[in-house]
């Protein structure tokens, strides 16, 4: 009986720890990034090369469009980090662009 708990807890933690690793690794890197959330009123906010956008939108879509240009990145989704969604670009960051790294390393530092 004891087996097949650690079997079950194994198999359903090991996802969530290879999910952590690779935020964790996609954050550490040098690929640009964008981050969406929603906020307490149910709207979302998005952070990407272009910019943050200062209020809340409807939609997730609407709040991306802000943030990076489609025609030029491709957007692929990596994951999700306690209330954000984080998605890398098909590229690197470069210096002169915003980086929504900030905002989540001031959150997970400012909860340290």
């Amino acid at each position: 009986m004891k087996k097949k708990i650690l079997i079950l807890l194994i198999v359903l933690l090991l996802p969530i720890s290879i999910f952590t690793a690779t935020i964790d690794k996609v954050i550490k890197s040098e690929t640009a990034i964008v981050i969406t959330w929603q906020d307490s009123e149910g709207k979302w906010l998005a952070s990407g090369p272009i910019q943050t956008t200062p209020i809340g939108m409807e939609t997730e879509e609407e709040a991306l469009y802000y943030v990076y240009v489609d025609r030029l990145d491709t957007l692929n989704l990596v994951g999700f980090f306690k209330k954000y969604t984080v998605y890398s670009l098909n590229r690197n960051k470069v210096d002169f662009e915003e980086d929504p790294r900030t905002i989540i390393t001031q959150k997970r530092l400012a909860k340290k």
